[in-house]
């Protein structure tokens, strides 16, 4: 159920680069930052990579069965808890996005997928359309909050036409 979220991230990574490239810089430009922003930057990519990584050998782990291998059953964990943790990890990810790029939109984000994972473990119906609802719906928000910021970013930055010269 994971691996096309899996395969989705890199191609969505690949074309955020794109609509940067395209859309963002010919408006906007390059922005050289000083060193503590760069260092900022930095420490928050680490945080949220380190956060990425964590969530994904727990779910490796969980996938191959480690956790049963080694005589912990889990109780709780492997119920619907197993997608707890990574909705709370989806949140901290956003909240700290959020809090860095000072974008509040991050933390509904943040709910929104934190909220959808644990609540598809409870409805636990054999549909899997069913079981995707909360995770479309969230998906449904962020596109729908994304279009109207992409549209009052294009309305506040047009792209500027260079005029012709004779000389």
């Amino acid at each position: 159920a994971y691996l096309p979220l899996i395969i989705f991230l890199p191609l969505g990574l690949f074309v955020f680069v794109q609509f940067k490239r395209r859309i963002t810089t010919p408006r906007l430009g390059l922005v050289k930052t000083s060193a503590r922003t760069n260092q900022q930057e930095r420490r928050l990519l680490n945080i949220v990579w380190a956060m990425v990584a964590f969530t994904g050998a727990v779910f490796i782990a969980s996938s191959l069965g480690l956790f049963e291998r080694y005589g912990w059953t889990g109780g709780w964990l492997f119920s619907w808890g197993v997608d707890l943790l990574f909705g709370l990890f989806s949140f901290a990810v956003f909240a700290q996005l959020a809090y860095s790029l000072l974008a509040p939109r991050f933390y509904l984000y943040g709910a929104l997928l934190g909220a959808a994972m644990p609540i598809s473990a409870l409805i636990d119906d054999q549909d899997v359309w069913v079981n995707s609802l909360p995770m479309m719906l969230a998906g449904l928000v962020m596109a729908v909050v994304g279009a109207f910021v992409l549209a009052s970013f294009l309305r506040q930055y047009p792209l500027t036409v260079g005029e012709a010269s004779d000389g």
